[in-house]
């Protein structure tokens, strides 16, 4: 098992958005960081800003099936399917901002270490160029999604320490663990431990 890092694959991570240092002190005591506080908002912002585009564009769809159908079957039948999509839409919406505001207010962040074993999958057509990938990150009994830049910066059975998010279930900090040298003796306590096994033949 390879446990030591490069500058130069340390610096990968942090380029790639896997590992941030500045962020080390707050999630090493269970918390998040004011930046990737920041981010988790500006998630709730986007599924907001989706909500709200939703409901613009039904009440653009009532009126437009007014002018077009007036008070006739077919203007009941496309407002309510337009209706069911919409809301639809906007409930998934709310389903995902729910555990992204459930984490800024618990601020929560929890930690495993330990080797690392990465998985890759495709779910589709590859010659269609249609489908789905899937990046995972896999410590212990712990499965992570993650990204292809984040997923590629990773080295493979090598050691880290994942910060993540319990209600996401999402990784925000991989800090890479370097293997701990035996500790050196120092050139007096060489010279003593010489001195000593002279003394020691002599006797």
């Amino acid at each position: 098992m390879n446990t030591t890092f490069t500058d130069h694959e340390t610096e990968k991570m942090i380029r790639a958005g896997a590992f941030n240092p500045d962020d080390l002190m707050f999630n090493k005591i269970g918390e998040l960081s004011p930046r990737q506080r920041g981010w988790l908002a500006l998630e709730i912002a986007g599924w907001a800003c989706q909500i709200m585009l939703n409901l613009i564009l039904l009440a653009a769809a009532w009126v437009g099936f007014y002018l077009q159908f007036k008070f006739t079957n077919y203007f009941f039948l496309g407002g309510a399917l337009w209706s069911v999509l919409m809301v639809g839409n906007s409930l998934i919406c709310l389903g995902n901002i729910w555990p992204i505001w459930k984490s800024l207010k618990d601020n929560d962040v929890q930690s495993v270490a330990g080797t690392i074993v990465k998985r890759y999958s495709f779910l589709g057509h590859r010659r269609r160029w249609a489908g789905s990938t899937y990046w995972a990150l896999i410590m212990r009994s712990y499965t992570f999604g993650t990204n292809a830049r984040i997923f590629d910066s990773i080295t493979e059975h090598n050691s880290y320490r994942i910060f993540y998010i319990p209600a996401l279930k999402r990784p925000v900090n991989i800090e890479p663990l370097f293997a701990e040298e035996p500790p050196k003796k120092s050139a007096l306590a060489a010279l003593q431990a010489q001195a000593k096994e002279k003394e020691q033949a002599h006797e």
